[in-house]
């Protein structure tokens, strides 16, 4: 049979004894350290594309490279809502996406539309 228990933090990480006990009563403990890593500072997307239902109907321009922050995408005038693919390139990141402004209108006092 076997057990787990632990838990203790040294402040470095977390330790674990796991005992695997034999029928004569022998026991064997093993330990096992947990260590976490820092917090990731890696705040940048891994993809930005538009939706493939808009392939040939609108472009990302310049093509997406993680080190360049400001895109254009230009839509014919029918087009009433832009669908994008946006995936953080770490996987602890989180993502917003809201409208700023519209061209041509300035934002408001409270940064809204």
């Amino acid at each position: 049979s076997g057990s787990g228990s632990g838990g203790q933090d040294s402040g470095n990480g977390s330790f674990f004894d796991v005992v695997v006990t034999a029928e004569d009563g022998q026991a064997v403990t093993y330990t096992l350290q947990v260590d976490r890593q820092p917090p990731s500072s890696n705040a940048q997307l891994g993809q930005l594309a538009l939706a493939p239902h808009l392939a040939g109907v609108a472009a990302l321009s310049p093509a997406f490279d993680r080190d360049t922050v400001n895109y254009t995408v230009t839509v014919p005038h029918h087009v009433e809502a832009l669908e994008l693919l946006v995936h953080p390139d770490h996987v602890g990141a989180t993502i917003e996406v809201g409208l700023v402004h519209q061209a041509g209108q300035a934002p408001a006092e409270d940064g809204s539309c």
